[in-house]
């Protein structure tokens, strides 16, 4: 029991050393500034710490981790290289390998990589990787630092010695012409005369006590030399720089002071120089690679060709329009891109002869489509001046054509509209100039065009309508939408003419910069509409005042209007008021029996067939009295020749039909006392005595009378004709 507790005890201790183990492996990882990795060999990654993505301008390992290791690498050789390396060594400890940054400027890099083996056999790469790129950048200059002061120690005419223990080390080419003598391994007493013994002597202590000598002045083969010591740094010993100088000629001594300082400021100098160019270089690359960037992403065709007119730059956008490969288009004839080879001659002559072109060409793609591109295009130059090539910047323009001469069409079919269409169509601005009338506004008020130039809105304003226009103008400056426009002008030759119509408020930027209004001249018409009110009153009062029956009715035989009387008469016939019904929806109102409203249908169907119509009618009121009307029926015919509606007049004749059946009555009753006089003999005559009318018994006499006569027969006949109207 005890012994199981020991070893839940030492696996728990074992695990937790393990987490202990794992966390502090981990923290070393992340915050690391080598950059550590690990590879599977088809170039998997598994894993990868933020140093190294950093290193290669990753945002974190994990962006890393989703690429493939060869898309890390400068090259597919280099990662072979490595690779084979790798395989052949086991191990690789401060391997050389150049990378490429994800903006795509190489990176040299020291790797150290071992091949990991774990116990189930897999086999990955794992390693560490530091940046040395500013390192070789650093080297290179010093290089170039150390070529430059050795060619100018090469070529200066001091002699330069550099002396460590009384032996000489180092002599440039000047020293050697000044003593006369190949002297690096002489001793530099061997090279001096005996008088110069002390001087030469000190030059040891200049080395031992670290301290700057001289000028002093040496004999060397009957020739003076200014000697100059400094201490110095030999391959990290002390030693002497000796500069000698030749002192035959004192003008000169001067200048050789001069020299000397300026050896001494030259390294400075190009240090600055070297710095300044390296500063230089790191500003051309970026702004090469900015450059490329603009080229390669703007939406426009960029084309660059050489002297020749060969092919050296296409851009994407380009390569899209045309339909090439750059590497298919470039060292081919820029001429194969224009459908017109005279038009492309004549660009290059004006690039010959002025530098620059810029105007609209006809391009062809690969498949032979002709667009139309706006070109601006320019001769390149060197730094001397001389031609390397040219360069053009170039639009597709072929839809914007095609939208410019549609846009052209539309404006000249609008301006084509407004000129001839008979409303009064205006536009002004804010302070009433008139920036655009129609010809119909010309026309109405009078105006030429060039009058127009000198007017303004109030000009043209009748003086009683200014300012409640102007008010309302400039209140609507300030809202939105369209409003109704109505105001009275003034003519060239002062007449008023009334308008009205639509306005609306022109803006800019969002701001308020005019109106522009389109109206109907109204003169007319309102004098036309007062003259049909002055009618309608007067028949309205008539319509209303009349004791006779007016009506309307429409097609399906609703009342549409009627006057007080109608309105009298239905009430007084059926005891309710009429209805006025316009709404197709609703029936019509039945008061009265249907053989009374069969009667109307059929007198108003003869009206909607265009014949007017006319009769009487006699009904009882509700109160049992007899009521009798005589009705017109006319039909209202509308534009295009249809009956719209009916119009019926009527008025009450019950007095008259009264008075005629009263006479009728009396009449009969004559007619039966005339005719039943049996002894009686009753007669009529008129002015000219000729019987008018007689009785039966008038009648009897007078022809037994006559038949008695001489000449019965005419005598009958004069009697027949002269009693002809006596009844009997």
């Amino acid at each position: 029991m005890q012994s199981q507790m020991s070893g839940t005890d030492e696996t728990t201790e074992l695990k937790r050393s393990y987490q202990e183990l794992l966390r502090k492996y981990e923290n070393v990882v992340s915050h690391s500034v080598a950059g550590m990795y690990r590879t599977t060999l088809d170039g998997k990654i598994l894993e990868c710490n933020d140093a190294l993505a950093q290193i290669l301008g990753y945002s974190s390992g994990d962006e890393v981790m989703r690429k493939k290791a060869l898309q890390l690498y400068d090259s597919k050789s280099e990662r072979e290289r490595f690779i084979a390396d790798l395989n052949k060594k086991g191990k690789l400890v401060n391997y050389e390998i150049r990378l490429q940054h994800v903006n795509g400027r190489q990176i040299d890099a020291l790797e150290n990589v071992h091949l990991d083996r774990s116990l189930d056999g897999e086999i990955t790469i794992q390693g560490t990787i530091i940046d040395v790129s500013a390192f070789r950048q650093a080297e290179f200059e010093q290089r170039a630092l150390m070529h430059s002061y050795q060619s100018l120690v090469d070529h200066i005419h001091d002699g330069l010695l550099v002396v460590q223990n009384g032996k000489i080390v180092f002599a440039n080419p000047a020293a050697d012409r000044l003593l006369m003598v190949s002297s690096i391994g002489l001793q530099l007493s061997e090279l001096f005369s005996k008088e110069d013994a002390e001087h030469i002597s000190s030059i040891a202590d200049a080395q031992e006590n670290d301290e700057v000598q001289g000028p002093r002045i040496l004999h060397v083969h009957e020739k003076e030399l200014t000697l100059y010591t400094v201490p110095f740094l030999n391959d990290g010993l002390p030693a002497v720089q000796c500069t000698l100088q030749d002192h035959a000629a004192q003008q000169a001594l001067l200048q050789g002071q001069m020299r000397v300082r300026m050896v001494e400021e030259v390294n400075q100098v190009l240090r600055d120089e070297i710095d300044r160019h390296r500063r230089t270089q790191e500003e051309l690359s970026r702004s090469r690679r900015f450059a490329r960037s603009l080229i390669d992403s703007s939406l426009d065709m960029i084309l660059a060709a050489d002297p020749e007119g060969l092919i050296t730059e296409c851009n994407p956008a380009a390569s899209l329009r045309f339909g090439w490969e750059p590497e298919e288009i470039l060292g081919k004839e820029s001429a194969m891109l224009y459908s017109d080879l005279e038009e492309y001659e004549r660009i290059q002559e004006q690039l010959e002869s002025l530098g620059s072109f810029a105007g609209e060409v006809k391009n062809i793609a690969r498949n032979g489509e002709v667009f139309t591109s706006f070109i601006a295009a320019s001769r390149l130059f060197d730094q001397d001046g001389a031609v390397v090539g040219s360069m053009g910047v170039s639009r597709d323009i072929t839809k914007l054509k095609l939208d410019q001469e549609a846009l052209q069409a539309s404006e000249e079919r609008y301006r084509d509209l407004f000129e001839n269409a008979t409303d009064l169509i205006q536009s002004i601005d804010l302070d009433g100039r008139f920036e655009y009338v129609n010809s119909a506004w010309l026309r109405t008020l009078g105006y030429g065009e060039e009058e127009l130039k000198e007017l303004n809105i109030v000009d043209v304003l009748d003086p009683e309508f200014q300012t409640d226009c102007i008010q309302k103008f400039k209140a609507g400056s300030h809202a939105t939408g369209e409003g109704i426009f109505s105001t009275v002008f003034i003519d060239k030759q002062g007449q008023q003419v009334l308008v009205e119509g639509t306005t609306n408020i022109r803006y800019s930027d969002g701001e308020a910069v005019g109106m522009r209004s389109i109206l109907r001249d109204v003169t007319k018409v309102q004098a036309a509409n007062r003259q049909v009110q002055e009618h309608e009153a007067k028949w309205l009062a008539l319509f209303e005042s009349s004791d006779h029956l007016f009506w309307t009715v429409g097609p399906d035989i609703k009342i549409t209007s009627y006057n007080r009387a109608y309105a009298a008469m239905i009430v007084r016939l059926h005891g309710v008021e009429p209805e006025i019904n316009k709404d197709p929806t609703r029936p019509r109102k039945k008061f009265a029996d249907p053989a009374y409203h069969d009667f109307w249908a059929a007198k108003y169907a003869i009206a909607f067939q265009g014949e007017p119509t006319r009769f009487q009618t006699e009904v009882l009121d509700h109160q049992g009295q007899r009521v009798c009307n005589e009705i017109f029926l006319s039909p209202v015919f509308a534009a295009n020749g249809s009956v719209k509606e009916v119009f019926g007049v009527g008025h009450e004749i019950t007095e008259q039909k009264d008075a005629e059946d009263k006479v009728l009555e009396q009449a009969a009753r004559l007619q039966a006392l005339f005719d039943s006089s049996a002894n009686t003999m009753i007669w009529t005559m008129d002015k000219d005595q000729r019987i008018t009318s007689c009785n039966s018994y008038f009648r009897t006499t007078m022809i037994t009378r006559m038949d008695s006569k001489e000449n019965p027969n005419n005598s009958r006949q004069s009697y027949l004709t002269a009693t002809g109207s006596c009844s009997g």
